[in-house]
């Protein structure tokens, strides 16, 4: 993405993200927080594609977290 594409994205509170199958970590609640205070996309065509990637993604992050501190606590 080119400076001036950042820039105007931007000053128009657009979200634009290029690689959703990458986002990791908070990205779901981070995106959730842009739509909260006004941010829309950048290509509305492509955000209900984008919305179920990152989910999908968040969901699975979850369950892999979740898995892995069951198996470190000990049952009570």
């Amino acid at each position: 993405m080119k400076k001036d594409t950042a820039m105007s994205h931007l000053h128009e509170r657009l979200i634009d993200t290029r690689r959703p199958e990458e986002i990791r970590g908070g990205g779901l609640l981070k995106y959730c927080h842009l739509l909260t205070r006004g941010y829309k996309a950048a290509r509305p065509s492509k955000c209900r594609q984008l919305e179920r990637i990152v989910c999908r993604l968040a969901l699975a992050n979850f369950m892999d977290q979740y898995g892995k501190q069951e198996g470190f606590s000990p049952d009570f």
